[in-house]
């Protein structure tokens, strides 16, 4: 139970949070499996590269500043050069789990919808 003070302790002196979060994890399993030494020193620092890496990703997506999300009714369409009546597909019914939209104006839903004329012409109903 000493030595197992001491490694967490040594661990966390050197900033090694993932090796202290999984070390009784990885102890257990180890000790199940009749792990060699190179495979549970291999499993910390495969969890301390992932507590490192997901670190790091949060860091970035803080520094970097992101809008809060909102969803469509919190969408403040005064503030924005999108126009109210957004086109989103012609038919959202089928679609589940949808991770983002693109908004398109009246003049970009004109250039970007394909026309509805069997002729092949274009025309100005939107």
């Amino acid at each position: 139970m000493q030595l197992r003070k001491e490694i967490l302790e040594l661990a966390r002196q050197l900033k090694l949070p993932g090796i202290v979060n999984c070390f009784d994890e990885v102890m257990q399993a180890a000790a199940k499996n009749n792990w060699r030494p190179q495979q549970v020193v291999a499993e910390l620092l495969t969890a301390e590269l992932a507590e490192k890496t997901a670190r790091s990703i949060r860091y970035q997506m803080g520094a970097a500043k992101f809008p809060v999300c909102k969803s469509l009714p919190e969408f403040d369409f005064t503030v924005s050069p999108v126009n109210e009546e957004v086109s989103l597909t012609r038919d959202m019914s089928g679609v589940c789990n949808m991770r983002s939209v693109r908004f398109y104006s009246v003049s970009e839903r004109r250039r970007y919808e394909p026309s509805r004329s069997v002729t092949g012409s274009s025309t100005d109903e939107v």
